[in-house]
């Protein structure tokens, strides 16, 4: 229920703008009204339960990781990340390219020390690790990467996502 699901959003209560997401009409949501979503996100939850509900199955997400990615708003910011990581998780057609395409941008942004964006741009690794073979060797080496500069935060981010990429669990499930 499209009119529902902005309804919920107007009203500007946290725990309805988690519904809203649940009731949205992927079919009939406009990247207008992605972008107007986006620049409310004030809290974690919120950013992360939209990009998961709904943001993630749009058609132009993908485009908006990118844009978004380039915000220095923080949770625009996250938004990027965040959709990365559900994108990682749900979309099971695309070539291994699209995702690979993302590593330059966890690179770049890794250096961000808000913890929002921090966070999410190690989820984001994290999650592309765990796809496939292919994308967990590329996630690795980033990884790696990350964890060998001087900036501090993405030190570890690099750290962090290494400790779980050999895990023994992960590491059974990507062969």
């Amino acid at each position: 229920d499209p009119d529902l699901a902005v309804a919920l959003w107007k009203t500007g209560f946290h725990e309805l703008r988690k519904m809203a997401p649940m009731v949205a009409d992927k079919n009939r949501f406009t990247p207008q009204l992605m972008d107007a979503w986006t620049r409310e996100f004030a809290s974690w939850d919120i950013c992360d339960g939209v990009c998961f509900h709904l943001f993630r199955y749009l058609p132009f997400a993908n485009e908006k990781v990118f844009e978004y990615a380039a915000s220095e708003d923080e949770f625009v910011r996250r938004t990027a990340f965040s959709l990365i990581a559900g994108l990682s998780i749900v979309d099971k057609k695309s070539d291994d390219e699209k995702f690979t395409a993302y590593l330059p941008l966890i690179e770049k942004y890794s250096g961000d020390p808000r913890n929002f964006v921090k966070k999410s741009v190690n989820w984001a690794l994290r999650q592309i690790g765990k796809k496939n073979k292919t994308l967990y060797l590329r996630a690795l080496e980033t990884a790696e990467k990350l964890a060998a500069t001087e900036n501090k935060t993405a030190q570890w981010i690099g750290k962090d996502a290494l400790r779980e990429f050999r895990d023994e669990k992960i590491i059974a499930r990507i062969k």
